[in-house]
């Protein structure tokens, strides 16, 4: 069977007065129809690898977190039983040579500092588990200081389908210490009920109507709850996928509500907010 070239691609390297801040990516097709990017330096070791386990939990799911298998250590020796004392003789023993220690292997990654299987084989075991997967894409961007956004999309097609799918997920990261910046940590108390009123009141304005009572697809509020969002140094754009708010035929659909709009509802102690300008 012919072998499929993995290709290594250097995406981003972002040189900062903490270090330098790296992503690559790998390639599984000449393509370009399979591919993960992933990060491979940050200044703080520990938030590099909290990153790398999120950017794979995003993309392939928690299953895919199985870690590298360290070194196993050798076992310590067995005492030996004492030897009883030799009879006296003329005859003279040979000098015995000193006992050698094991040599005990230290694992390559601390307990502190998980190892991840490489991304190259990450992405060809999700390849080879699920066939239906026709393209597996992402997209890494930088929106704010300190912040990366990673985006990453897929299609699927099922055997005698009406049609493929196009599913996404968006996922907002700190370069500062790896970990996920939640959509809820971002707004106040008691934000949904108000924000909501103005996604709505821009899709309505986009779709030229007056009402939800106008709209055919959907007549609930809640439906347009925002569950997935990218951010960018102007706003917020709230995205949800087919069949949430619109038929699949209009496909995924875009609320776009800029820093002003929502400044009232957003948490001043967040992590983005000493960054936005209004």
């Amino acid at each position: 069977m012919k072998k499929i070239p993995l290709l290594l691609l250097a995406l981003a390297c972002l040189a900062s007065a903490q270090g330098i801040i790296s992503f690559n990516t790998v390639y599984l097709d000449t393509a370009g129809k399979f591919f993960f990017t992933y990060p491979v330096a940050l200044p703080n070791p520990v938030a590099l690898k909290e990153l790398q386990k999120n950017f794979i939990k995003q993309k392939f799911g928690e299953k895919f977190l199985e870690q590298e298998s360290a070194p196993v250590p050798a076992p310590a020796p067995v005492p030996s039983r004492p030897e009883p004392p030799a009879k006296a003789s003329n005859h003279k023993e040979p000098a015995k040579t000193a006992r050698k220690e094991p040599v005990v292997v230290v694992p390559s990654c601390p307990e502190l500092v998980p190892c991840y299987q490489e991304p190259a084989t990450i992405l060809s075991n999700y390849k080879n588990q699920f066939k239906e997967v026709e393209t597996l894409s992402d997209v890494v961007s930088f929106p704010l200081p300190g912040i990366v956004q990673y985006t990453t999309a897929a299609y699927i097609y099922y055997v005698d389908a009406a049609h493929g799918q196009n599913k996404f997920s968006m996922g907002v990261y700190s370069l500062v210490n790896g970990k996920e910046i939640e959509l809820a940590t971002l707004f106040i108390k008691g934000w949904e009920k108000n924000v909501v009123k103005l996604i709505i009141r821009e899709f309505l304005l986009a779709m030229n109507l007056q009402s939800l009572a106008d709209y055919n697809y959907t007549k609930k509020e809640e439906d347009f709850v925002p569950e997935h969002m990218r951010i960018s140094s102007s706003g917020m754009e709230f995205v949800y996928p087919a069949y949430k708010i619109a038929p699949h035929s209009a496909g995924e659909q875009s609320v776009f509500l800029s820093w002003n709009a929502l400044k009232p509802y957003l948490n001043k102690k967040s992590i983005i907010y000493p960054k936005l300008q209004f």
